[in-house]
């Protein structure tokens, strides 16, 4: 798989494509905010035919290298985890941050 680092409205994306269908892209995951005070992984996806093959799990080192080595310690990093993903998140780190906080949503109508 080709991996590639672009930054296109995102402090960071990753594109994942597969040379061996022409470059198709077949999986991304990019990290929005003010890349200081607040970020946030977002998109994470991976075509449903290329999925159970470690392709998130690779995006996901990606994204987290790129928070090591870019982000001040001082950015708080979080995410809103679907269905099962949450076991990737943890284990890169990432807590359930309930009772302390609870992530909300405002749906647009």
């Amino acid at each position: 798989m080709d991996f590639t680092f672009i930054t296109i409205n995102s402090i960071c994306e990753v594109l994942v494509s597969d040379p061996e269908q022409g470059g198709k892209h077949i999986g991304m995951g990019r990290i929005t905010g003010d890349g200081g005070c607040h970020c946030q992984i977002t998109d994470m996806c991976v075509l449903p035919e290329y999925q159970g093959k470690g392709i998130g799990k690779s995006i996901m080192e990606k994204l987290m290298e790129f928070i090591n080595d870019e982000l001040p310690v001082s950015c708080y990093i979080s995410l809103i985890a679907d269905g099962d993903a949450s076991f990737l998140y943890e284990k890169f780190g990432f807590k359930d941050t309930l009772p302390a906080s609870k992530g909300m949503a405002y749906l647009k109508r």
